[in-house]
C-alpha cells in the first residue's frame, strides 16, 4: 500500500508538540508497517534536512 503524508506545513523547531507527535508517528509507522507498505512524505525545503534524520 502507498501512503502519502503531507508535511509541507511543518516548520522545524517551531511546531512544538505536533512536531514530536509527527516524528514518533513516523517512527511507529516504520516499525510496525507491512513489508510492502510505502510512505511518501511531502516535505518543503525548510524541513527536508531535519526529517532526513528520521527517514
Amino acid at each position: 500500500m502507498k501512503i502519502g503524508i503531507d508535511l509541507l506545513w511543518l516548520k522545524p523547531q517551531k511546531n512544538g508538540g505536533i512536531e514530536s507527535y509527527i516524528r514518533n508517528l513516523l517512527d511507529g509507522l516504520d516499525k510496525y508497517s507491512a513489508e510492502d507498505d510505502k510512505f511518501i512524505l511531502f516535505v518543503s525545503k525548510d524541513n527536508e534536512e531535519s526529517l532526513k534524520k528520521i527517514l
